[in-house]
């Protein structure tokens, strides 16, 4: 005889304990607390902050590349101002999002229980220098492709391909990485790792197994590129400086054989900025990598250039010498 079949169990229906609820619960009113808070007092502070994240991301793109490439990377009118040492060439940009990046992770952090233990405490440190370096590196991967995507458009390759395909996918998704998915990452992990919404038991395992990590080890070295490095970074500037602008170019030459044509494009290009001095300087420095009839027309547009340059301080000088003349009332 066959055996009657049974019908399949239900499976039991997914149940949260009251006292998980309720942590839940205060949980979501700790965190609207706790990032109101901080997203109030970033604001207030926001400008020094932006003028730390700007150093920073300075520093991580100096790290990784040439020093006659990038100048620096400032804070300035509302939006950060990226500067290279050929031209100078200057472009700008604003990442009003970085701020929700960063309150956020700190707010969900400080939101987390265990306020009087030290672990709390080192954690929060943690977050705030792992959501610093994030800040920094985003302002860093958007100076150097639209730097990059800017010196292109001149004919003037400045890093090879690979880096500025990554330069570019990254900033093309720049929102989705940092604004979506760093917060998302960041609580799953604080979640697990604080123990939250578990028994005392598993809390306390979970926590013996993820304290003695490489975390330190990690926020050591993101804090010394970002922050430390910029004493070297400092030197660095200083020293290149003071060398000829010929000095800047020399790294150009290997990845641009039609070079002197691209700085005549960047001269011109520095021209309709209203920066004649820069683009008689660029002007310069074509011209030792021009031959034949390119050089000629160069040439001739250097002089046209340099003499409407003279003329109008000249006539600066005339205007300055009737002012100092003008009797007084």
């Amino acid at each position: 005889m066959t055996e009657p079949t049974r019908a399949p169990k239900n499976p039991a229906p997914l149940k949260i304990s009251s006292d998980t609820a309720k942590q839940i619960m205060w949980f979501a009113v700790r965190l609207v607390i706790s990032y109101a808070l901080v997203a109030m007092a970033l604001d207030r502070v926001s400008p020094w902050v932006e003028i730390l994240v700007a150093r920073g991301a300075r520093n991580l793109l100096a790290f990784v590349s040439s020093p006659y490439y990038l100048k620096t990377i400032e804070w300035a009118d509302a939006g950060y101002a990226v500067t290279t040492w050929i031209g100078p060439l200057r472009d700008g940009f604003k990442l009003p999002s970085l701020m929700f990046v960063f309150a956020f992770s700190i707010g969900y952090v400080l939101a987390l229980p265990g306020f009087f233990s030290w672990q709390y405490w080192v954690r929060s440190l943690a977050v705030v220098l792992v959501s610093f370096f994030v800040c920094a590196l985003a302002v860093a991967i958007v100076a150097d492709a639209r730097l990059t995507t800017a010196f292109l458009k001149l004919d003037i390759v400045l890093q090879p391909a690979w880096r500025s395909n990554l330069a570019s996918v990254l900033q093309t998704n720049l929102w989705m990485l940092s604004v979506r998915l760093y917060p998302l990452m960041m609580v799953v992990a604080l979640t697990l790792e604080s123990g939250a919404f578990r028994s005392p038991a598993r809390a306390a395992s979970r926590r013996l197994r993820i304290a003695r990590s490489c975390t330190a080890s990690i926020l050591l070295l993101l804090l010394a590129i970002t922050l430390g490095f910029d004493p070297l970074v400092e030197r660095r500037i200083r020293a290149v400086e003071s060398e000829s602008r010929t000095k800047h170019v020399e790294s150009l030459e290997a990845r641009n054989p039609k070079l002197g044509l691209g700085l005549v494009k960047l001269a011109d290009f520095l021209l309709e900025q209203r920066n004649p001095r820069a683009s008689l300087n660029i002007y310069r420095l074509a011209l030792d990598h021009l031959a034949g009839p390119e050089r000629r027309e160069a040439l001739e547009d250097y002089n046209r250039i340099h003499q409407k340059f003279k003329q109008d301080l000249l006539e600066q000088a005339k205007q300055r010498k009737k002012a100092r003349e003008r009797p007084r009332e």
